[in-house]
């Protein structure tokens, strides 16, 4: 398990550290100097402590990140999907929503099975 966290981890930064380039840093001489510093710093758990903390813009802009923040109409409806979905996910099975932009969605969800039960299944009968 320890293994495939480790491989999930590695793949995660590889792919950013490509889409950067790719993408956001596509005429940035300094492209891989960036997505390197970037990658790094989003990715130290220890600085951030939380997959879901919000990040503010000014630390995203030192990185040279070719990115702005939305105003008006745009930005409330970020908002209230974001306000939505929190809600969904703290009182639903699910962990995670996939959707494309063909209209289809599905999601994972985990069941959570009491202390008591979980205790009580992992001790094996007597004899």
């Amino acid at each position: 398990m320890l293994e495939l966290c480790a491989d999930s981890e590695k793949l995660s930064k590889e792919l950013v550290s490509s889409w950067l380039k790719s993408y956001m840093l596509s005429s940035n001489p300094n492209a891989n100097q960036i997505a390197r510093n970037t990658v790094k710093y989003f990715s130290e758990y220890d600085r951030h402590l939380l997959h879901s903390r919000p990040i503010l813009l000014s630390k995203i802009q030192r990185f040279g990140l070719n990115i702005s923040q939305c105003d008006g109409e745009l930005a409330e409806l970020l908002w209230e999907a974001y306000v939505l979905l929190n809600g969904f996910m703290s009182i639903t099975p699910f962990v995670k929503l996939f959707e494309n932009n063909h209209g289809i969605s599905f999601g994972r969800q985990v069941q959570i099975l009491p202390a008591q039960q979980q205790a009580q299944q992992s001790i094996p009968p007597a004899p």
